[in-house]
């Protein structure tokens, strides 16, 4: 029997037990199951074996993130620190969000297919798409610095080009764009340069230029948006800043991707980490727009309903 990567060399194995036990699904390792290759819990003859080999790694894994969690909880509770009772509510979801996804994840050997198709694409998409991505958001922030400098401070660049409330009017509607490439600071940048690499990683099958397109396209709606909903309720904010309209974009055509593919529980993950994320953005800070967020997260939706709703030909 053999097995390989995506794309690598067959190499036989001399030792199938030693091979389940030490198997890792986000490894990406493909086996031989009749002329063809398949991910592990897919195989024919052995696709239970691995189930099996599967759940009890899950429950391993599990018990140690529910004993780390358990103590970052407790720590809180005996040693109290700032913004004590909203970390320890943010905690406790992270907590029931580790144990719901471990239990779906083993429920059936079907929901088990689907969480490893899941990290096999995942580690597939994000070899290719992560450096281009990483790329773009380096170069946004590098160029964010220079336009800094030339500005004089941060406030001045985004008076002058940033998505500033008070300077929006029909001529200047460009600032929606051009307000999604600015950052707050460097842990503003970074993070969202780690969700849309992330949640980039979870479309499967989809080509670096509509992902790219997807994010810039759902920060500026967000922008958009979040500028008329400002209009209509008078909120506090006077500009927006960053990209994460578009991050959640991301997510959100995900998640009808894999509704569409019928992975339901792997949707299910998906939807829930979206309302984890708005949930502790809610209860830590009150420096983020939740509105950017759940409007980019609507434009994904519907970029992925016009998307799939597509009819797919086939010449014969």
């Amino acid at each position: 029997m053999e097995i390989k990567k995506n794309g690598g060399i067959p190499v036989k194995i001399h030792d199938l037990d030693t091979f389940i036990k030490n198997w890792r699904p986000i490894d990406g390792w493909l086996i031989s199951d009749k002329n063809q290759y398949v991910l592990p819990t897919h195989h024919s003859a052995l696709g239970r074996i691995f189930y099996s080999s599967y759940c009890k790694k899950v429950k391993t894994n599990l018990m140690a993130i529910v004993s780390c969690l358990l103590s970052v909880i407790l720590l809180l509770v005996f040693k109290p620190v700032e913004n004590n009772q909203a970390l320890i509510v943010v905690f406790s979801l992270l907590l029931l969000f580790s144990i719901c996804d471990g239990i779906l994840s083993v429920w059936s050997i079907n929901s088990c297919r689907q969480k490893i198709e899941f990290l096999f694409n995942f580690k597939s998409t994000s070899e290719l798409h992560g450096p281009p991505l990483a790329l773009l958001m380096c170069v946004m922030y590098s160029i964010q610095w220079l336009l800094e400098v030339y500005y004089g401070s941060l406030e001045s660049l985004i008076i002058s080009v940033g998505n500033y409330y008070p300077e929006i009017d029909i001529f200047s509607s460009w600032r929606f764009i051009t307000g999604a490439f600015l950052h707050g600071d460097l842990q503003h940048w970074i993070l969202n340069t780690l969700l849309a690499i992330l949640f980039a990683s979870t479309i499967p099958k989809t080509k670096l230029f509509k992902t790219g397109l997807i994010l810039i396209l759902g920060a500026a709606t967000s922008h958009c948006i979040t500028y008329f909903y400002h209009l209509a309720s008078d909120s506090s904010f006077d500009c927006l800043l960053g990209i994460s309209g578009g991050v959640f974009a991301l997510l959100a055509y995900s998640v009808i991707a894999h509704l569409r593919q019928n992975a339901k529980s792997t949707a299910l993950t998906l939807f829930a980490i979206m309302v984890l994320s708005e949930l502790s953005l809610a209860l830590l800070t009150d420096n983020s727009s939740h509105t950017a967020h759940i409007s980019g997260f609507l434009f994904g939706i519907t970029i992925a309903l016009l998307n799939y709703s597509k009819p797919h030909r086939s010449n014969q």
